[in-house]
């Protein structure tokens, strides 16, 4: 069966979608977990986090050497270093940093 949608959820949604953007524009939050990298101030601004952006670069680097996911993951969990669930980093995870990184460097 059809979903019937009232103008006034409609316009709910269109002013939703539109105030998280404008969040967005001004680098403040949406809400949520943040991806691996970045980090919240106190303000409420989002900004990369120095430390785990040089974890990333390790990360591409041992790509484009030719490791896989599984073992990038492994080899930094060795390291102690945790993803945002505060678990060892797997191959879920460089994955996931991946993907992230690839979209953005897209544009």
């Amino acid at each position: 069966h059809a979903k019937v949608h009232s103008p006034h959820l409609l316009r709910t949604s269109e002013l939703t979608k539109a105030a998280l953007q404008k969040r967005r524009e001004q680098g403040l939050s949406t809400g949520g977990i943040l991806p691996y990298g970045y980090t919240r101030e106190e303000d409420g601004k989002i900004k990369k986090n120095h430390e785990e952006q040089k974890i990333i670069k390790q990360m591409l680097k041992m790509r484009d050497e030719g490791l896989m996911p599984k073992a990038i993951g492994n080899h930094f969990a060795l390291l102690g270093v945790k993803n945002r669930s505060g678990n060892p980093m797997n191959r879920k995870g460089v994955q996931s940093i991946f993907k992230r990184y690839d979209n953005e460097a897209k544009g």
